[in-house]
């Protein structure tokens, strides 16, 4: 990929009309999929005096920290023994010298929403003030990956937050972008061509989930691997419990005629024909494992004894002592009443699993790809 590829170019140019207008925008999109990336590269434009700053940089979560890396990041020096209000005041000072110099100022932090534990009246009060050092060149611009409203404690319920009213969504990437993403980012692998593209393919556009199928010792089955099951939980959890039930809805049945602005806005959901579907098919899979119904006592028991020998048959004399543990008999009726009940139940269905049938002799567990 040449150097002059011009990567996120319309997501780009979006949030520029916004600078251009002198409005503070939060950027949005799904949790991990590279918004911090944009953030950066976005600070990298010509688009005014640009200063970058990631939350996640920062020695702690916490708002002085904060204050004290944009006192540096404006040009100014902080001492240990600042206060907050001192620190906010340096920064005015910088912000002013700035402003004098420049057409714009912008002040891009990603990563905003991990200070929600410290959101207060006082901390939005301290960002009020300083956008009002010159409102039309003073813009800040907020790489989020949770809609801020939802993160507001009730104390602040009567605090101006018009600062965080406009919102530019960014969905997952394009082909292009992903593949520049990898050329700078990494994971720098030989991975065969067909399988990169069956990766790319999977990640739907979401580069922290490519990164970690390349990475992936599993990637033959990526959803048993634990980072990618916590990557992909993360973003269930963020979720409303109405959002969560459209997303569980399409992961187990494939279609579903609604949608939710929210979910379509930030590309978790796409709109194929009159239906939606899920961003990505590995995503669909692991929404329908830990969002599954579990298993009662005698299914799970069942299952254990077939995944732990997968591939192998498992006598019918096995799966009585396993099953049923002496405590009563086991009967040929009754194990064929269970493997019909596991076979049926959402929690084994959503793992894609086969039990097949070996005659007069057990079962073995295969696994569909």
């Amino acid at each position: 990929m040449n150097k002059s590829y011009k990567f996120a170019e319309q997501q780009v140019l979006e949030v520029a009309k916004r600078i251009d207008s002198a409005t503070t925008t939060s950027v949005l999109g799904i949790p991990g999929a590279g918004i911090s990336i944009f953030m950066k590269h976005l600070s990298a434009q010509p688009l005014g005096h640009m200063i970058y700053l990631d939350i996640f940089s920062l020695p702690s979560l916490m708002p002085h920290e904060l204050y004290k890396s944009l006192l540096e990041k404006l040009g100014g020096k902080a001492q240990e023994r600042n206060t907050d209000d001192e620190l906010i005041a340096l920064c005015i000072k910088q912000l002013e010298s700035l402003t004098a110099q420049h057409a714009k100022v912008v002040l891009c932090i990603a990563g905003f929403d991990q200070l929600q534990p410290e959101f207060s009246a006082s901390f939005f009060h301290y960002l009020r003030t300083l956008r009002a050092v010159d409102k039309s060149k003073v813009v800040f611009i907020f790489g989020i990956c949770r809609r801020l409203e939802t993160l507001l404690p009730d104390n602040i319920i009567d605090t101006d937050l018009s600062l965080f009213s406009s919102i530019n969504y960014l969905k997952p990437y394009n082909e292009e972008d992903i593949r520049h993403m990898l050329s700078l980012y990494g994971p720098h692998t030989d991975i065969v061509k067909e399988e990169l593209d069956k990766a790319i393919g999977l990640s739907g556009g979401h580069f922290q989930f490519l990164q970690l199928l390349l990475a992936s010792e599993r990637r033959n089955n990526p959803t048993q691997d634990p980072f990618i099951q916590l990557a992909f939980k993360n973003i269930f959890m963020h979720l409303s419990s109405t959002q969560k039930a459209i997303v569980r809805k399409l992961a187990v049945d494939g279609t579903y005629p609604k949608t939710d602005d929210y979910l379509t806005n930030i590309g978790l959901l796409n709109k194929r024909g009159d239906t939606y579907e899920l961003f990505s098919a590995l995503f669909a899979e692991c929404v329908r494992a830990f969002s599954a119904p579990k298993l009662p006592i005698k299914e799970r028991r069942l299952f254990a004894i077939l995944k732990r020998n997968k591939g192998r048959v498992v006598t019918k004399r096995e799966i009585f002592d396993e099953v049923w543990r002496g405590q009563e008999i086991g009967s040929e009726w009754a194990l064929n009443a269970l493997l019909y009940r596991l076979r049926k139940h959402p929690a084994f269905t959503a793992q894609n699993y086969t039990i097949e049938s070996h005659k007069k002799i057990g079962y073995s567990l295969t696994k569909d790809f």
